[in-house]
């Protein structure tokens, strides 16, 4: 027995001749949507550990085992006057890096592409501005993926202005992320902070 399927008419427009909303299975890949989390949800302060749906943060601090808090601070930018992550109190500036700790980012299904907008401010002494901040990518099993930094270096015009940390990895294999700023021996300390967490989301299985 054959079943005969016919589309129906729609309201507005016409069908061309043949079936119409018929999905082959495989066929299309599931549409992806981006997340954005700006911070500002919350008042200066505010433990944003497990704050949003989907994600998990976490500050490490390197030789500890035991992971702390992420705070939505109040950003000091004037030119960014909203919250930024980081793992500082108010009771300090929200500038940080790995010295105070790095942030885990811990996604509840892995994820394609991330992306984190990064000022870096550089505390000059008598050593050269070598460390950056960055975003580092890791699948389930904890390897690394990639690693971004901080585009300009600090002799450019545009070192000390908001730039975007993003990373692609062609497929959802990113489980965890690390944002910081390096503490390098030979570099001046460089601080950063970091805004607008953003990754694509699955709105088909």
């Amino acid at each position: 027995m054959v079943t005969r399927i016919q589309a129906l008419k729609p309201s507005i427009g016409t069908i061309p001749h043949g079936i119409a909303g018929i999905r082959i299975p495989g066929r299309l890949p599931p549409l992806d949507r981006s997340v954005v989390l700006t911070f500002d949800d919350v008042a200066d302060g505010t433990t944003i550990n497990t704050h949003y749906e989907g994600i998990t943060l976490a500050t490490v601090v390197p030789g500890q085992t035991a992971k702390g808090p992420v705070f939505a601070r109040r950003c000091w930018d004037s030119n960014n006057p909203s919250n930024v992550m980081s793992p500082l109190a108010p009771t300090v500036i929200p500038a940080f890096d790995d010295g105070s700790g790095y942030i885990e980012v811990t996604f509840a299904t892995s994820v394609k592409s991330v992306a984190v907008d990064a000022i870096a401010l550089a505390f000059m002494d008598l050593r050269p501005v070598t460390a950056k901040p960055y975003l580092e990518a890791l699948d389930g099993n904890g390897n690394r993926l990639g690693r971004v930094v901080y585009p300009p270096n600090a002799a450019d015009g545009n070192w000390g202005t908001w730039q975007r940390l993003a990373f692609d990895a062609g497929s959802p294999r990113i489980a965890r992320l690390r944002i910081g700023s390096e503490r390098l021996s030979a570099s001046s300390p460089v601080y950063g902070m970091f805004d607008q967490l953003s990754f694509t989301a699955r709105l088909l299985p």
